[in-house]
């Protein structure tokens, strides 16, 4: 004969009696802080965290100057040297901020 089917109240009660040993809970498991986001993504700077980026948009004919200006810093400093026109740029700004007298030399008027 099959075993007789029970509702919720009656299985209750007929395993009311019964219990199962609980184990403790287990203790919580330290999670690691996470490690800080990076501040920015890309390409490392060469100049250091502290500086602020900057876009500038120049003409070819002006990149090629710079370009030339680099080339000629990297010729002068020798073999392993490597210069870009940005480092041109932030050299130009160092010897702007070194003698404030510099940028009046390399703007020229052109009024009579």
């Amino acid at each position: 004969m099959p075993p007789k089917k029970l509702n919720g109240s009656e299985l209750l009660a007929e395993l009311g009696g019964t219990s199962f040993d609980r184990a403790p809970a287990p203790a919580p498991v330290p999670q690691p802080s996470p490690a800080p986001a990076p501040r920015a993504v890309g390409r490392r700077s060469k100049v250091g965290a502290e500086f602020v980026p900057l876009t500038l948009r120049v003409s070819a004919q002006q990149h090629s100057a710079l370009s030339d200006a680099a080339f000629a810093v990297m010729k002068a400093r020798g073999p392993g040297a490597n210069v870009t026109p940005q480092d041109v740029v932030r050299m130009l700004i160092d010897r702007a901020i070194a003698d404030p007298d510099f940028p009046a030399t390399l703007i020229q008027d052109d009024a009579p």
